[in-house]
């Protein structure tokens, strides 16, 4: 199975980034593009063998000894399997990029949707804005972004822990107090379970912290903040964010 795409691998390809695609929905529609060329491709191999068959059998058993009997009849199956070889080694973003250059040139797009939105579609705010961008991010790159909000916010030595093996932690910090604080990053989908606050209890621990931090893009199980509560765990969802992100932004809490 191939691998995801990465919103840098989407960058590459200006088609699918102005028509709006995010790594999931390209990911999507290669999975059935490549669904569609595996069957057609199985289908051509039955064609070309056969055909290759019936060519042979011709040849021994009715005598026919010209060699252009079993070259012509399965050479277009042939060459469909070559190219859809080819199609089937090609990444997701190139592949889904492919068939969506082609969609423009037959006219299937009037107008690109970011270009004007519909007359009574109601305007984006901000925070709604980020979500998306949120929502579209990696795990590595919502990593990242939470660690250039906190150097915004005034932390110093803000450094990742090393992936695989962090103990629970993403992030390390300090605030302007001097007191050190350690941070997991969840982009998640639904609401962070109880799990992620466990985590970084044991990595406040571990990393000998003062404070620890659980951060995401979505929300919290009830669980998960009853939890955090009683621990002095700070969580911060995806409205928490969107306030950092508006500023101004202090690390007084």
């Amino acid at each position: 199975m191939k691998r995801k795409t990465t919103r840098e691998e989407l960058d590459r390809f200006p088609n699918l980034t102005e028509y709006g695609y995010t790594p999931e929905r390209v990911d999507t529609e290669a999975a059935r593009i490549q669904l569609f060329d595996r069957l057609l491709f199985g289908a051509l191999l039955a064609i070309f063998l056969g055909t290759a068959g019936a060519a042979l059998y011709f040849v021994v058993y009715r005598g026919m000894d010209s060699l252009w009997v079993l070259a012509v009849p399965p050479l277009p199956a042939i060459v469909g399997c070559v190219v859809l070889t080819r199609r089937l080694s090609m990444t997701n973003a190139a592949l889904v990029n492919k068939a969506h250059t082609v969609r423009i040139k037959r006219g299937f797009y009037v107008e690109k949707p970011q270009n004007r939105p519909a007359a009574d579609a109601p305007a984006v705010t901000p925070a709604e804005e980020l979500a998306r961008r949120l929502n579209g991010m990696t795990g590595t790159e919502f990593e990242d972004y939470f660690a250039g909000l906190l150097v915004r916010a005034g932390y110093t030595g803000v450094h990742k822990t090393r992936a695989g093996s962090d103990y629970g932690a993403d992030i390390v910090a300090t605030g302007r107090r001097g007191e050190r604080i350690c941070f997991q990053c969840k982009r998640y989908r639904g609401a962070v379970p109880i799990a992620a606050v466990q985590e970084i209890i044991g990595a406040r621990a571990y990393y000998a912290c003062d404070s620890a931090a659980v951060a995401t893009n979505s929300g919290f199980t009830r669980a998960a903040r009853r939890l955090a509560a009683v621990n002095r765990v700070k969580l911060y969802d995806g409205g928490a964010i969107a306030e950092l992100e508006s500023g101004p932004i202090t690390n007084d809490k």
